[in-house]
């Protein structure tokens, strides 16, 4: 229960932000604890095709690492990842780097949520809370005039 209040809070500071990469923050960070993950980030679909990262939650160095990363729009897949093996090959790269054994992926509309630990696969709860955080991202992002089908300046 304390998870899904911390996610409260944090749609409740994202819905206050004033700037989209605040309000992403926030999001991202809940994402993390409410799933129990390590990583969580973000990506949005920007020119070109690709999907940046724009929000990480981990360890500062690893995101400011992980920040920026790119994954091709056409790799994205149509529905929730759960395995190292259904994710794209830049997905499990970053499951690489943030020495991660499980995942869980969601793509939304022109963005991802994606959630990374070194330990066990997520449970099934871990995964249904980490769910609602994604749904709220793409709220977050609807909030902050992002189109669905549009792409996104990740500076902005």
């Amino acid at each position: 229960m304390e998870r899904l209040a911390a996610l409260a809070r944090a749609l409740t500071a994202a819905a206050e932000a004033t700037e989209r990469a605040t309000a992403l923050d926030e999001i991202v960070a809940a994402a993390r604890a409410v799933a129990g993950a390590d990583v969580a980030l973000v990506r949005v679909r920007t020119a070109g095709d690709r999907f940046e990262t724009v929000a990480v939650s981990g360890p500062r160095a690893l995101a400011a690492e992980l920040e920026g990363m790119q994954l091709l729009a056409g790799d994205v897949p149509a529905g929730p990842v759960s395995t190292l093996a259904g994710v794209p090959e830049a997905v499990r790269g970053t499951a690489r780097r943030a020495g991660a054994r499980a995942v869980l992926l969601f793509p939304l509309t022109g963005a991802t949520l994606e959630l990374y630990r070194a330990g066990p696969e997520f449970s099934a709860a871990e995964a249904a809370a980490a769910e609602l955080a994604a749904a709220n991202t793409a709220l977050v992002l609807r909030a902050f005039g992002v189109v669905p089908g549009a792409h996104v300046d990740p500076a902005a």
